[in-house]
């Protein structure tokens, strides 16, 4: 059973994680236990919420990846989404996005056009049966990670969603992979 801490001031902690940062850093003490910490609970929390989600669409016979795909392509409504867009959204390379797509349109579920404004890439839109499946999968889907985050409240989810983008944005700055910094430099 998993066991939380709560600190005097109020700071939850899982307890088997804080100790396991702890013993990595008193090994090599050059490195923060705070962020070895913060990485392996970030880890724990996105397979628990992505378990919850996925339990929650798991009647629809649609994974992860194609049920968010479909809610997108749902809200995007009739100019629907490029394969890059998807990609994009998705965190995934283009090629598997267009894998995605494809698998998508042999479910019946999207049709693919060439996009009206480049010739190059094509435009994935929802069919009538796509639109019916969205219209159920998409409230099922997000009611999940509605539940999944309702321990926090909104300021919280706001400054969670501040220092993620933060840390992302370093992570990719390190990689090279980030166009543009804020213009505030209050990164």
């Amino acid at each position: 059973m998993v066991q939380f801490s709560i600190s005097p001031s109020g700071e939850v902690s899982e307890v088997a994680l804080q100790k396991a940062a702890a013993d990595v850093v008193a090994e090599w003490p050059q490195f923060d236990s705070d962020s070895i910490e913060l990485n392996m609970l970030l880890l724990r929390c996105l397979r628990t919420v992505g378990t919850a989600a996925t339990e929650a669409i798991a009647h629809t016979g649609q994974n992860l990846s194609k049920a968010s795909t479909v809610s997108r392509l749902y809200v995007a409504g009739e100019q629907g989404l490029t394969i890059g867009e998807i990609a994009n959204l998705q965190d995934m390379t283009h090629a598997n996005a267009s894998k995605l797509v494809d698998g998508l349109v042999k479910e019946g579920l999207v049709r693919k056009t060439p996009n009206p404004e480049d010739a190059r890439s094509l435009h994935a839109t929802l069919t009538a049966a796509g639109i019916e499946r969205a219209q159920t999968l998409g409230p099922t889907l997000y009611s999940a990670i509605d539940a999944a985050w309702s321990g926090l409240r909104p300021t919280e989810k706001r400054v969670l969603i501040h220092l993620l983008a933060k840390v992302r944005m370093t992570a990719l700055a390190n990689e090279g992979n980030v166009e543009s910094w804020l213009d505030d430099g209050s990164a």
